[in-house]
């Protein structure tokens, strides 16, 4: 008896293989999970729960326990989205531009200055995450630039 759990032991840690990855992402992450009744359910049941332990052990202590009682890592993800998603979060944007707006070179040197500045545009480009077509997106990211450009040149 003893022999066959170590054998399902061993069956249970290479559920996980790297090949594997990109399909987990498509059915566990997205939540296309088999119905409880097909005989795939199982053993993507196992596969959801070491990637939900995977999710835990990856968080810090006070956001993980958050995370203990969900039942997939589908409804994980959907939760960590919404909790911590810097998209569209416009106070951020709010903030961010008030301090590139009020930013002078004062006693800076040039290039802290432009580092200040560029943190500060890195920081609010990751709040603005504009879906657009390939030629809207060039022409609109070179006018953002060169409105940063003037920012740098005018303190």
């Amino acid at each position: 008896m003893e022999g066959n759990n170590q054998s399902n032991k061993e069956d249970k840690t290479i559920i996980l293989r790297p090949n594997e990855l990109p399909n987990l992402k498509s059915s566990h992450i997205e939540g296309s999970d088999p119905h409880r009744d097909d005989l795939k359910f199982e053993a993507w049941n196992d596969k959801d729960s070491l990637i939900m332990t995977w999710l835990w052990n990856s968080m810090t202590l006070k956001i993980s326990r958050n995370y203990m009682f969900y039942s997939s890592v589908h409804e994980i993800r959907e939760n960590l989205v919404e909790t911590y998603s810097m998209k569209k979060d416009s106070t951020a944007c709010y903030d961010i531009e008030s301090k590139i707006f009020n930013s002078t070179q004062g006693t800076l040197s040039v290039t802290k200055y432009y580092e200040t500045l560029n943190w500060l545009w890195i920081k609010l480009d990751q709040y603005q995450g504009l879906k657009m077509c390939k030629a809207n997106s060039t022409t609109y990211i070179g006018l953002i630039e060169m409105g940063r450009i003037f920012k740098f040149l005018h303190a």
